[in-house]
């Protein structure tokens, strides 16, 4: 077996068999000066981890911080929906989902409305008490003045949908025609300014952002039923026409104690 020869063997005999002291010593003094490139590299690398792993978690305070906070009012098209809050909340029992209502905080209430689609947060808001619901509005508004007025919209346009007028009702002159006063949930004898505002909160609620992907397109549908609606009512003569033909019967048209405009006026214009 060949002996491994020392760094410094191999350097007495590749000088020329010098192994004078000047010669070790020089060599030995370029080994001394090598050492430190590896000590330094190794510091250089636990340095930077150190500095990765604090990145890291100052990212996860942060995250946790804005749990905490409620985020900043940019508007419900800005903010990043989610089915996660709603759908674990239905796995809840109905007597557990009626506690955990009775008993949530203002602050997991803000973080339920501004994470939810509001369609989906509507129907899961259905069926709990009215009583109950009010009081989370009342905290939303109270903390967010107009940040959930589509989530508020289409709960209280929903509710008057829960007791249901035709759709389509046969004119005076026989042919069968679009009830649109029960369509938007408006009086029949509401003023142009009540339409006119009605019209821009029901379309505004009913924009693609309020709906999870697997539900836009019936969003859309009915989007384009109110707005073909309100196209025809808040135009005077269109209107006119409209009355003339629609058959002179009350119970046909949602009665102003039927008014889903005018609970959203109560909680949210007050």
């Amino acid at each position: 077996m060949i002996a491994k020869k020392s760094p410094l063997t191999y350097a007495k005999n590749h000088l020329g068999g010098r192994s004078s002291n000047s010669s070790s010593l020089a060599f030995k003094s370029t080994l001394v000066q090598r050492r430190p490139k590896k000590s330094i590299k190794a510091g250089a690398k636990v340095e930077l981890k150190a500095v990765s792993t604090l990145r890291s978690r100052l990212k996860t305070l942060a995250r946790e911080k804005s749990r905490l906070e409620p985020p900043e009012d940019r508007g419900a098209g800005a903010r990043k929906h989610s089915s996660r809050m709603v759908q674990n909340v239905l796995l809840l029992s109905a007597v557990e989902q009626a506690e955990y209502f009775e008993r949530i905080s203002d602050e997991e209430i803000i973080k339920l409305f501004d994470s939810s689609y509001p369609s989906e947060l509507v129907n899961l808001l259905l069926g709990i008490k009215k009583s109950t619901c009010r009081r989370l509005f009342e905290v939303a508004v109270r903390h967010r003045k107009r940040a959930y007025l589509d989530a508020i919209t289409l709960y209280y346009y929903k509710d008057y949908l829960t007791n249901p007028l035709p759709l389509t009702v046969e004119g005076i002159d026989r042919t069968s025609m679009q009830n649109f006063y029960a369509i938007v949930g408006m009086a029949r004898d509401a003023s142009e300014d009540e339409i006119s505002l009605a019209s821009k909160l029901l379309i505004h609620a009913y924009q693609p952002e309020s709906f999870p992907p697997t539900e836009r397109k019936n969003g859309e549908i009915r989007h384009l039923e109110i707005k073909t609606a309100f196209d025809r009512l808040k135009n005077p003569k269109t209107r006119l026409e409209v009355d003339r033909l629609l058959p002179n019967v009350s119970y046909l048209y949602p009665r102003r104690d039927q008014s889903w405009l005018e609970n959203v006026q109560r909680l949210m214009f007050v």
